[in-house]
Protein backbone atom coordinates (compact mmCIF):
# COMPACT_ATOMS: atom_id res chain seq x y z
CA UNK A 1 0.00 0.00 0.00
CA UNK A 2 2.86 2.16 0.91
CA UNK A 3 4.69 1.31 -2.53
CA UNK A 4 0.95 2.16 -4.39
CA UNK A 5 0.67 5.38 -2.72
CA UNK A 6 4.43 5.92 -3.62
CA UNK A 7 3.95 5.63 -7.09
CA UNK A 8 0.78 7.64 -7.52
CA UNK A 9 2.78 10.50 -5.57
CA UNK A 10 5.90 9.99 -7.78
CA UNK A 11 3.24 9.85 -10.87
CA UNK A 12 1.25 12.58 -10.07
CA UNK A 13 4.52 15.10 -9.07
CA UNK A 14 5.51 14.10 -12.65
CA UNK A 15 2.54 15.13 -14.33
CA UNK A 16 2.61 18.44 -12.45
CA UNK A 17 5.93 19.29 -13.17
CA UNK A 18 5.80 18.02 -16.99
CA UNK A 19 2.68 20.53 -17.60
CA UNK A 20 4.55 23.07 -15.36
CA UNK A 21 7.59 22.63 -18.20
CA UNK A 22 5.16 22.21 -20.82
CA UNK A 23 3.47 25.72 -20.15
CA UNK A 24 6.69 27.29 -19.77
CA UNK A 25 7.80 25.90 -23.06
CA UNK A 26 4.69 26.91 -24.90
CA UNK A 27 4.74 30.85 -24.03
CA UNK A 28 4.39 33.68 -26.55
CA UNK A 29 5.39 37.42 -25.60
CA UNK A 30 4.42 40.48 -27.15
CA UNK A 31 5.49 44.18 -26.97
CA UNK A 32 3.92 47.16 -27.17
CA UNK A 33 6.63 49.54 -27.58
CA UNK A 34 7.69 53.37 -29.03
CA UNK A 35 4.82 54.65 -26.76
CA UNK A 36 4.34 58.26 -25.86
CA UNK A 37 2.34 60.10 -23.22
CA UNK A 38 1.50 63.75 -24.27
CA UNK A 39 -0.44 66.00 -21.91
CA UNK A 40 -4.03 67.39 -22.51
CA UNK A 41 -3.65 71.30 -23.42
CA UNK A 42 -6.74 74.24 -23.45
CA UNK A 43 -7.33 74.70 -27.07
CA UNK A 44 -10.35 75.88 -28.60
CA UNK A 45 -11.19 75.89 -32.26
CA UNK A 46 -13.68 78.06 -34.18
CA UNK A 47 -14.28 77.43 -37.54
CA UNK A 48 -12.17 75.25 -39.93
CA UNK A 49 -8.93 76.18 -38.72
CA UNK A 50 -6.94 76.07 -35.90
CA UNK A 51 -6.32 79.24 -35.25
CA UNK A 52 -8.86 80.76 -36.11
CA UNK A 53 -9.50 83.03 -39.60
CA UNK A 54 -13.18 83.20 -39.46
CA UNK A 55 -14.66 86.64 -39.16
CA UNK A 56 -17.78 88.56 -40.95
CA UNK A 57 -18.78 91.69 -42.55
CA UNK A 58 -22.38 92.78 -42.97
CA UNK A 59 -22.03 95.30 -45.53
CA UNK A 60 -24.37 97.70 -46.97
CA UNK A 61 -27.06 96.43 -44.30
CA UNK A 62 -30.61 98.07 -45.19
CA UNK A 63 -33.13 99.02 -42.56
CA UNK A 64 -35.55 95.89 -41.83
CA UNK A 65 -33.51 93.25 -42.76
CA UNK A 66 -31.71 90.51 -40.90
CA UNK A 67 -28.27 88.89 -41.57
CA UNK A 68 -26.64 85.75 -39.98
CA UNK A 69 -23.43 84.46 -39.35
CA UNK A 70 -23.14 81.03 -38.01
CA UNK A 71 -19.38 78.97 -37.20
CA UNK A 72 -18.68 75.64 -35.54
CA UNK A 73 -16.99 75.48 -31.79
CA UNK A 74 -14.92 72.57 -30.58
CA UNK A 75 -12.77 72.19 -27.55
CA UNK A 76 -9.79 69.96 -29.25
CA UNK A 77 -7.05 69.83 -26.32
CA UNK A 78 -8.09 67.32 -24.72
CA UNK A 79 -9.60 69.25 -21.87
CA UNK A 80 -13.54 70.28 -22.19
CA UNK A 81 -13.29 73.23 -19.95
CA UNK A 82 -15.43 76.03 -19.26
CA UNK A 83 -16.07 77.65 -22.31
CA UNK A 84 -17.62 81.36 -22.64
CA UNK A 85 -17.73 84.13 -25.18
CA UNK A 86 -17.59 88.13 -25.40
CA UNK A 87 -19.45 90.31 -27.54
CA UNK A 88 -17.92 93.44 -27.64
CA UNK A 89 -19.28 96.35 -29.84
CA UNK A 90 -16.58 99.18 -30.62
CA UNK A 91 -15.98 102.12 -33.12
CA UNK A 92 -19.32 103.76 -33.92
CA UNK A 93 -18.60 105.99 -37.00
CA UNK A 94 -21.20 108.29 -39.55
CA UNK A 95 -19.50 106.92 -41.85
CA UNK A 96 -20.88 107.83 -45.30
CA UNK A 97 -23.96 110.56 -44.73
CA UNK A 98 -26.50 110.31 -47.48
CA UNK A 99 -28.67 113.72 -47.82
CA UNK A 100 -31.13 111.85 -45.59
CA UNK A 101 -28.92 112.24 -43.13
CA UNK A 102 -29.51 114.88 -40.39
CA UNK A 103 -26.72 114.14 -38.15
CA UNK A 104 -23.30 113.73 -39.87
CA UNK A 105 -20.57 114.36 -37.15
CA UNK A 106 -19.79 112.08 -33.84
CA UNK A 107 -20.80 108.87 -33.04
CA UNK A 108 -23.19 106.86 -35.53
CA UNK A 109 -26.77 105.76 -35.28
CA UNK A 110 -26.52 102.34 -36.66
CA UNK A 111 -25.86 100.89 -32.99
CA UNK A 112 -28.69 102.53 -31.32
CA UNK A 113 -30.91 100.99 -33.45
CA UNK A 114 -29.96 97.44 -35.15
CA UNK A 115 -30.18 94.26 -32.41
CA UNK A 116 -28.15 90.99 -32.17
CA UNK A 117 -29.25 87.58 -31.05
CA UNK A 118 -27.14 84.59 -30.28
CA UNK A 119 -27.98 81.22 -29.60
CA UNK A 120 -26.01 77.70 -30.17
CA UNK A 121 -26.95 74.70 -31.45
CA UNK A 122 -26.50 70.90 -31.34
CA UNK A 123 -25.38 69.91 -34.89
CA UNK A 124 -25.45 65.94 -34.19
CA UNK A 125 -28.89 66.45 -32.54
CA UNK A 126 -30.68 69.75 -33.25
CA UNK A 127 -31.18 70.92 -29.73
CA UNK A 128 -30.92 74.78 -29.62
CA UNK A 129 -29.62 76.52 -26.44
CA UNK A 130 -30.58 80.39 -26.52
CA UNK A 131 -27.81 82.64 -24.88
CA UNK A 132 -28.52 86.31 -25.89
CA UNK A 133 -32.15 87.17 -26.63
CA UNK A 134 -32.80 89.82 -29.50
CA UNK A 135 -30.81 93.37 -27.68
CA UNK A 136 -29.75 96.89 -29.07
CA UNK A 137 -25.98 96.53 -29.98
CA UNK A 138 -25.17 99.45 -27.38
CA UNK A 139 -26.95 97.75 -24.88
CA UNK A 140 -25.22 94.33 -25.36
CA UNK A 141 -23.06 92.97 -21.89
CA UNK A 142 -19.38 92.16 -22.47
CA UNK A 143 -19.44 88.64 -21.33
CA UNK A 144 -22.11 86.21 -21.69
CA UNK A 145 -21.08 83.19 -19.70
CA UNK A 146 -22.09 79.34 -20.28
CA UNK A 147 -20.35 77.35 -17.41
CA UNK A 148 -21.79 74.01 -17.29
CA UNK A 149 -24.74 73.88 -18.99
CA UNK A 150 -25.47 72.52 -22.72
CA UNK A 151 -23.32 74.91 -24.80
CA UNK A 152 -20.31 74.21 -22.44
CA UNK A 153 -20.85 70.68 -23.09
CA UNK A 154 -21.44 71.20 -26.94
CA UNK A 155 -18.23 72.51 -27.32
CA UNK A 156 -16.34 69.66 -25.33
CA UNK A 157 -17.46 67.29 -27.74
CA UNK A 158 -17.63 69.21 -31.06
CA UNK A 159 -20.90 69.80 -31.88
CA UNK A 160 -21.40 73.48 -30.84
CA UNK A 161 -22.74 76.06 -33.22
CA UNK A 162 -22.90 79.28 -32.45
CA UNK A 163 -25.12 81.89 -34.52
CA UNK A 164 -25.42 85.08 -34.50
CA UNK A 165 -28.36 87.55 -36.33
CA UNK A 166 -28.10 90.91 -36.78
CA UNK A 167 -31.79 92.86 -37.43
CA UNK A 168 -31.85 96.29 -38.33
CA UNK A 169 -36.28 96.82 -38.25
CA UNK A 170 -35.81 99.85 -35.58
CA UNK A 171 -33.41 101.75 -38.22
CA UNK A 172 -34.35 104.34 -40.01
CA UNK A 173 -32.94 106.77 -42.37
CA UNK A 174 -30.81 108.35 -39.75
CA UNK A 175 -28.36 105.35 -39.47
CA UNK A 176 -27.90 104.77 -42.95
CA UNK A 177 -24.40 104.74 -44.48
CA UNK A 178 -23.25 104.42 -40.43
CA UNK A 179 -21.38 101.49 -39.17
CA UNK A 180 -19.65 100.06 -35.86
CA UNK A 181 -17.50 96.85 -35.24
CA UNK A 182 -18.80 93.82 -33.38
CA UNK A 183 -16.25 91.64 -32.06
CA UNK A 184 -16.72 88.17 -31.12
CA UNK A 185 -14.25 86.39 -28.35
CA UNK A 186 -14.42 82.82 -27.75
CA UNK A 187 -12.91 81.64 -24.07
CA UNK A 188 -11.88 78.06 -22.99
CA UNK A 189 -10.75 78.18 -19.47
CA UNK A 190 -8.87 74.64 -17.54
CA UNK A 191 -11.60 73.35 -14.94
CA UNK A 192 -9.60 73.53 -11.57
CA UNK A 193 -8.93 69.70 -10.20
CA UNK A 194 -11.57 68.99 -7.23
CA UNK A 195 -9.26 67.78 -3.83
Amino acid sequence: MKKLFGAILIAGLLVISMVTITRALLQDVEYVTGNKVIGATVNLQVGDNDPSTVSFIFNKVKPGEEREFSVPIASVGGYIGNFWYELNTSNSIEGENPESETETTGEGELDDCAEVFVNFENTDNGQVASSLDWTTVNQVGNQEQFWGNSPDAWVGTGVAQFNLKLRTDACESDSMGDGFDLDLVFHLEEVPAQN
